[in-house]
């Protein structure tokens, strides 16, 4: 799923010419971790927020130039790849530039969280299940494929978890009793770390998707 139907223009975005007290406005409004610099149609950076509350009202945008974060994205990327960008940027928003580098707008940390929110990974009442399996030996064609062999229906399977030389997987499914594909993993050597019924609360599911999307708290 590509970002482009999640990219807006809303916010406001500042010239060279503008003053930290105007950046300062628009982060504190919208909550962003940078403000985004155009000029003429032209990405010029990201103003980070630290800098802005560093840096006195009157100042010229200009003058901090050399202090920009200068990371941006284009619009055929998916949504995983955007989830990305956050991360390793430290930021809740994304400057998108078209191919011959003209800005075209944002996206914001919030709407892809809220998009994978929607997912039936997520939504889906059902089981869930956590394995752990050697590094070595891991192969999710494997995992979801015992699964299914014992009647099961996967929504998801994702890795949640590095320990060491091991890793843990969580898969959730549909399943009417969930004793069998337990049993199935334990006959394939994998250790059960959790389990739960259908119907079970899934508090440790979003605790999951939290370590899946890897979110910088921002």
């Amino acid at each position: 799923m590509l970002i482009k139907s999640y990219i807006f223009n809303d916010i406001e975005t500042l010239t060279l010419e503008d003053t930290v007290s105007e950046a300062l406005r628009i982060a504190e409004e919208f909550s962003l971790t940078h403000v985004i610099i155009v000029q003429d149609g032209i990405w010029k950076g990201n103003l980070n927020f630290y800098e802005i509350l560093e840096a006195k009202p009157e100042t010229k945008i200009e003058t901090l130039i050399d202090r920009f974060d200068n990371f941006y994205t284009q619009e055929h990327i998916n949504i995983f790849e955007a989830i990305n960008f956050f991360q390793t940027n430290q930021s809740n928003v994304i400057p998108i530039l078209s191919d011959n580098g003209a800005y075209s707008g944002y996206i914001l940390l919030d709407d892809i969280f809220n998009l994978m929110s929607k997912f039936p990974l997520i939504v889906e009442s059902a089981a869930l299940i956590t394995i752990r399996v050697s590094q070595i030996n891991y192969n999710m064609s494997e995992i979801t494929q015992i699964a299914e062999s014992n009647n099961a229906r996967v929504y998801g399977a994702f890795i949640s978890k590095h320990i060491g030389d091991s890793i843990e997987v969580t898969i959730k499914l549909n399943a009417e009793s969930i004793d069998s594909v337990i049993e199935a993993y334990e006959r394939y050597g994998y250790v059960i770390v959790y389990q739960s019924q259908l119907g079970d609360r899934e508090d440790l599911m979003k605790d999951r998707f939290q370590q899946l999307m890897k979110f910088i708290d921002v």
